[in-house]
């Protein structure tokens, strides 16, 4: 009878960068190199300016290290170090106009702790945590003109408890099943 093993990770060449800012890449997801890449520095230029787009290290066929991605305007995009293939430590991106767009923290290809994300111009956007990959805890957005647009909790990564809304500076309450550890949101402003 032969067995046959397969791996609970799944490998992604390079990523993208989602909505807010965060990595295309999830938990299991390992981020391998570029087939061209070889083992040591890899480093990847536009065709046409010459500018660098892409450089960080591939060791055993992953990306490893701290790596960093370029806007075609030369602008950085996003920078972040990965321990074979996964995420690990602080990863921040950026706006092509050079604002910040998200940071926050990885452990093991995961999401973890307290992000914060901007819109284009450095207006605030949203804060919250999270817990090895889900939403948890308080959590508050602001709309581009920095008003406020909700404020809530999550539980592993549902919306719980009483919500309230923002729009044009009228408010309206929303409430989800269940109930936090923490009790409700009346933190101060973040």
């Amino acid at each position: 009878m032969l067995i046959l093993l397969v791996s609970l990770s799944h490998a992604v060449t390079g990523f993208h960068l989602d909505s807010v800012g965060m990595p295309l890449v999830r938990g299991e997801q390992v981020v391998e190199c570029p087939n061209e890449a070889g083992e040591g520095v890899y480093q990847k230029a536009w065709r046409s300016t010459g500018k660098k787009r892409l450089k960080g290290t591939c060791a055993n066929g992953l990306y490893e290290g701290t790596w960093k991605a370029w806007h075609d305007n030369g602008v950085i995009e996003w920078k972040g170090t990965l321990d074979a293939g996964r995420l690990e430590g602080r990863f921040k991106s950026w706006h092509s106009d050079g604002y910040a767009r998200a940071k926050g923290d990885y452990v093991s290809g995961l999401a973890d702790g307290t992000w914060k994300y901007w819109h284009k111009g450095g207006v605030r956007a949203a804060k919250g945590s999270w817990e090895l990959g889900l939403k948890q805890g308080c959590w508050a957005t602001w709309d581009k003109a920095g008003e406020k647009t909700s404020k809530g909790a999550y539980v592993d990564g549902d919306k719980v408890g009483r919500w309230f809304y923002w729009d044009q500076g009228v408010r309206r309450k929303e409430r989800y099943g269940g109930a936090t550890s923490m009790g409700r949101c009346w933190w101060p402003p973040i």
